[in-house]
Protein backbone atom coordinates (compact mmCIF):
# COMPACT_ATOMS: atom_id res chain seq x y z
CA UNK A 1 0.00 0.00 0.00
CA UNK A 2 1.73 3.47 -1.26
CA UNK A 3 -1.21 5.72 -0.40
CA UNK A 4 1.07 8.83 -1.25
CA UNK A 5 2.11 7.05 -4.36
CA UNK A 6 -1.79 6.51 -5.12
CA UNK A 7 -2.73 10.66 -4.38
CA UNK A 8 0.91 11.26 -6.86
CA UNK A 9 -0.95 9.67 -9.46
CA UNK A 10 -4.62 11.14 -9.02
CA UNK A 11 -2.73 14.62 -8.69
CA UNK A 12 -1.18 13.70 -12.11
CA UNK A 13 -4.20 13.02 -13.97
CA UNK A 14 -6.11 16.08 -12.86
CA UNK A 15 -3.39 18.61 -13.14
CA UNK A 16 -0.60 18.02 -15.48
CA UNK A 17 -1.59 17.74 -19.91
CA UNK A 18 -1.05 14.53 -21.36
CA UNK A 19 2.19 16.51 -23.28
CA UNK A 20 3.61 16.91 -20.27
CA UNK A 21 7.53 15.94 -21.04
CA UNK A 22 9.13 13.27 -18.50
CA UNK A 23 11.38 16.42 -16.71
CA UNK A 24 8.20 17.90 -16.55
CA UNK A 25 5.98 14.83 -14.55
CA UNK A 26 9.51 14.31 -12.73
CA UNK A 27 9.42 18.08 -11.41
CA UNK A 28 6.19 18.06 -10.14
CA UNK A 29 6.36 14.97 -8.66
CA UNK A 30 8.86 15.63 -6.65
CA UNK A 31 7.80 19.36 -5.37
CA UNK A 32 4.54 17.00 -4.93
CA UNK A 33 6.33 14.71 -1.98
CA UNK A 34 8.25 17.81 -0.79
CA UNK A 35 5.01 19.59 -0.04
CA UNK A 36 3.38 15.79 1.24
CA UNK A 37 6.72 15.63 3.12
CA UNK A 38 6.70 18.99 4.81
CA UNK A 39 2.86 18.81 5.78
CA UNK A 40 3.95 15.42 7.67
CA UNK A 41 6.39 17.23 9.44
CA UNK A 42 3.95 19.66 10.15
CA UNK A 43 1.46 17.04 11.70
CA UNK A 44 4.37 15.70 13.53
CA UNK A 45 4.92 18.93 15.26
CA UNK A 46 1.10 19.44 16.14
CA UNK A 47 1.26 16.17 17.86
CA UNK A 48 4.20 17.46 20.29
CA UNK A 49 2.33 20.04 21.92
CA UNK A 50 -1.36 20.17 23.69
CA UNK A 51 -4.53 20.07 22.31
CA UNK A 52 -5.59 23.38 22.61
CA UNK A 53 -1.84 24.32 20.56
CA UNK A 54 -2.52 21.74 18.01
CA UNK A 55 -5.82 22.94 17.13
CA UNK A 56 -4.46 26.43 16.64
CA UNK A 57 -1.94 25.49 14.80
CA UNK A 58 -3.53 23.11 12.43
CA UNK A 59 -6.27 26.40 12.23
CA UNK A 60 -3.06 28.44 11.31
CA UNK A 61 -1.65 26.13 8.89
CA UNK A 62 -5.78 25.82 6.85
CA UNK A 63 -6.02 29.72 6.82
CA UNK A 64 -2.91 29.97 5.07
CA UNK A 65 -3.61 26.71 2.40
CA UNK A 66 -7.20 28.41 1.73
CA UNK A 67 -5.29 32.46 1.14
CA UNK A 68 -2.99 30.77 -1.21
CA UNK A 69 -5.80 28.51 -2.89
CA UNK A 70 -7.53 32.02 -3.14
CA UNK A 71 -4.96 34.23 -4.92
CA UNK A 72 -3.20 31.31 -6.95
CA UNK A 73 -3.30 33.56 -10.59
CA UNK A 74 -4.08 36.48 -8.99
CA UNK A 75 -1.55 39.47 -8.29
CA UNK A 76 -1.87 38.73 -4.34
CA UNK A 77 -0.34 35.32 -5.28
CA UNK A 78 3.08 34.80 -2.72
CA UNK A 79 2.16 38.21 -1.20
CA UNK A 80 -0.38 38.02 1.53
Amino acid sequence: MRPMEQAWQTARRHLLPDTATPQEVQDVRRVFFMGAYSLYQLHQAAEQVSAADSAMFHDVIERELRMFAATVGTELEAKV
